[in-house]
């Protein structure tokens, strides 16, 4: 993680703190107040947010068409097309989402549709999803968003939220869904880096991570 060998722990404590909870984007995002983290680079005009994370008020404004591209797409079983078509419903980005016939339960076919994609079921699992929605986004303009994009996994990062919830001490345990395991995925992104940066353990307890 460049970023955080940077600045000491400190800086990064002040930094999140004064981000945190606030009602303008990005930082009313617990996501994207963390940006310096997650991509430091990315213009604040070009951040989709719906304000995750964070007990704020909701703005349905219209970012990020120009960093999307045309059209965004995912294949999944579970709840990544609900949320993809919401945040692509504030963007005014046509959503695609394929799914397998008979493989997801209604709630989770409901929510995407209550958006407005282009939902296609075809007979197959869920390799077979993924296999023609990377197929398919290889050859026209479709931003891929499941976890196969790295910036799904970067934002992981920002489980930095969780020391702050515990007044920057690391729980003992941290308990995630499994899924495709994505997500299992962030603490090795988040904890094993800051333990390992001596100027960050520094200022807070860190212990080895789960």
């Amino acid at each position: 993680m460049v970023a955080l060998k940077q600045y000491y722990g400190n800086y990064w404590k002040l930094l999140f703190d004064s981000n945190v909870g606030k009602t303008n984007s990005p930082n009313g995002s617990g996501v994207w107040s963390k940006k310096e983290w997650v991509l430091p680079e990315i213009d604040g005009d070009d951040i989709v947010s719906a304000y995750e994370d964070n007990s704020n008020l909701f703005w349905a404004e219209r970012f990020g068409k120009q960093f999307l591209g045309r059209c965004v797409g995912c294949a999944s079983i579970g709840d990544t097309p609900a949320a993809l078509s919401a945040y692509c419903a504030s963007a005014g980005i046509p959503p695609i989402v394929v799914l397998p016939v008979d493989k997801i339960y209604v709630p989770q076919l409901v929510q995407p549709i209550a958006n407005g994609p282009f939902v296609l079921s075809i007979n197959t699992d869920l390799d077979g999803c993924m296999q023609l929605i990377r197929e398919v986004a290889a050859e026209k303009p479709i931003y891929l968003a499941n976890s196969l994009n790295n910036l799904r996994l970067e934002d992981k990062k920002t489980a930095v939220e969780i020391l702050q919830k515990y007044d920057w001490e690391i729980p003992h345990w941290v308990i995630v869904l499994g899924g495709n395991l994505g997500n299992i995925y962030f603490g090795w992104m988040e904890f094993k880096p800051m333990k390992a940066n001596t100027t960050f353990t520094s200022a807070i307890q860190i212990g080895d991570p789960v």
